[in-house]
């Protein structure tokens, strides 16, 4: 995984909490577009951006914390913000992260069921409730490979679920004028901070619609929930019939 050599996450995440508030980490983009086009993007992401307090949440993200219960993993937990909050609601929550510095910005922050892993490698006793905030499901690369992850885990109890907060297709693109966008894309990525770079890892971005149908077609109990202002679906997997949303 991009985290093994250079910590570059990690970093940026412990610069912000030892006081530099400006801190700020540049996303790089780049896919094959129908085998023609190079297609790439570049954004700057606050590093700020990964320390909410819960007023600062979007509807979305306060609704999948609601809907979290029993034992929580919380993937991709960057720095922890959405697990503070659930501890502080009382549940009994682990965070996940491939980051070291993730994981002790985490730690020092006060949270006490921290792990650094990658979550293919990851062992526990299962979970009732898996949860992927923004779009971290696109850190498996693919959707395939995500499907294996659920057809194959140990980490779901018999009556679980897993709660996808899928925003809407959105990449930055330079250069490129055209109104159609496929609904599924896999490309690769880097992060950059103090002129330090990631090597490049996959990443895949999906419409909310492509996702859902993707998993009705593997048997999966798929339940919606759309928030049009903030171009996101809450998806909701589950192997068992108990609608909540």
């Amino acid at each position: 995984m991009f985290f093994k050599q250079k910590d570059i996450l990690g970093n940026a995440l412990l610069d912000y909490l030892e006081g530099n508030k400006n801190a700020e980490l540049t996303l790089f983009n780049h896919m094959k577009f129908n085998n023609d086009y190079t297609i790439t993007g570049k954004e700057r992401i606050p590093v700020s951006s990964f320390y909410k307090e819960e007023d600062d949440l979007l509807e979305v993200e306060k609704h999948v914390l609601n809907q979290c219960y029993g034992k929580v993993l919380d993937i991709g937990a960057a720095a922890g913000s959405h697990s503070l909050i659930l501890m502080e609601k009382g549940i009994d929550i682990y965070s996940l992260d491939i980051s070291p510095g993730a994981v002790e910005v985490m730690k020092r922050r006060g949270l006490k069921n921290v792990h650094c892993d990658d979550i293919n490698k990851f062992k526990s006793t299962a979970f009732d409730t898996l949860v992927f905030f923004g779009n971290n499901h696109g850190l498996f690369g693919s959707i395939k490979k995500l499907d294996e992850f659920f057809l194959n885990c140990k980490l779901l109890k018999s009556n679980s679920q897993i709660l996808i907060a899928s925003p809407y297709v959105k990449i930055p693109i330079n250069n490129y004028d055209t109104e159609y966008y496929p609904q599924y894309m896999e490309y690769n990525m880097r992060l950059e901070y103090k002129g330090e770079s990631t090597k490049d890892f996959k990443w895949f971005m999906v419409e909310p619609v492509y996702l859902i149908n993707y998993f009705k077609r593997h048997k999966w109990t798929v339940e919606t929930k759309y928030y049009q202002q903030e171009k996101t679906c809450l998806i909701r997997l589950t192997n068992f019939h108990n609608n909540l949303l």
